[in-house]
């Protein structure tokens, strides 16, 4: 339950961090942006499944094996976290990297709502993704 939560907060956190990051740099506040946190909520939270799903599968092999009872519990966390983010870690980062650049693109538009949605969007991505890589893991 704790990681459920966890994988829910860890966007929100993001979308509060990015967007108020851009407020207070000045950028004006659009009503279309009260659709950021849906959006990075449902990549965050997809990303978290992806590592959760693979801990999960990491810890089910260690138990099958012989070295679950021979080794330290501290090496094994550490290197259960170096290979969710070895194995996870590149299709969390190029699904981050395409989802930023797309709506890095949508800035550069003549309408300037939609600016203002790509900025937030693009921002508040690429913080979840720092929050997923760095908060969700110590989890």
């Amino acid at each position: 339950l704790l990681i459920a939560i966890a994988a829910c907060i860890s966007p929100l956190l993001a979308c509060a961090t990015a967007l108020g990051i851009l407020l207070w740099c000045g950028l004006r506040f659009g009503s279309i942006l009260t659709a950021t946190p849906i959006l990075v909520l449902a990549i965050g939270v997809d990303d978290a499944f992806l590592m959760i799903n693979h801990w999960q599968q990491i810890c089910q092999d260690e138990l099958m094996s012989k070295e679950f009872f021979n080794s330290n519990k501290m090496e094994r966390l550490s290197n259960r976290i170096c290979n969710v983010l070895e194995k996870i870690g590149p299709s969390i980062t190029i699904t981050t990297l395409t989802n930023v650049l797309a709506f890095t693109v949508g800035v550069f538009t003549s309408v300037p709502e939609i600016q203002v949605f790509c900025l937030g969007n693009a921002s508040a991505m690429l913080v979840a993704f720092i929050y997923q890589v760095s908060i969700s893991c110590k989890i």
